[in-house]
């Protein structure tokens, strides 16, 4: 089978996506992965565990702890011990978060209109149904931590 460009493709959209998103919050003294912690707190009623933020984004704890002290550092977030299990901490948005909510929808809203302009509704259903379909690949292969 030929070689094809699939992985450097998804790495390039990845990358670009990235330093184009973080471009735009810059203003905000906010990154795309820092937006994502707060994306999950406002479908979570402003709070989660930093386990549950680190299971959603999958990504490694040491990572979490950097991006919510910087959003905690920047006042976008506070955080507290649990009060049923005192290993795990509790991550809240503040009031400077949630006042910067529409932005950052709206800012995701419109990159997302950029990155699929030209593409008609059943590319974008069929591009949707193939990333899946790649993303379950990926989480089906096993973790070798």
């Amino acid at each position: 089978m030929e070689r094809t460009k699939v992985f450097e493709y998804l790495k390039l959209i990845n990358d670009r996506t990235r330093h184009q998103f973080d471009l735009s919050l810059k203003e905000w003294n906010l990154t795309f992965s820092q937006a994502g912690v707060l994306r999950l707190l406002y479908e979570n009623d402003g709070q989660m565990s930093q386990r549950e933020i680190e299971k959603a984004m999958q990504v490694s704890h040491p990572t979490i702890v950097g991006l919510v002290s910087r959003l905690e550092k920047n006042g976008f977030v506070t955080t507290h011990t649990c009060d049923t299990d005192h290993r795990n901490k509790i991550i809240e948005s503040t009031d400077k978060a949630l006042e910067h909510r529409a932005y950052v929808q709206s800012s995701r809203k419109k990159f997302e209109a950029l990155l699929l302009a030209h593409l008609s509704d059943q590319d974008i259903s069929e591009l949707e149904r193939m990333l899946s379909q790649i993303r379950d690949n990926i989480f089906a292969l096993p973790l070798n931590e």
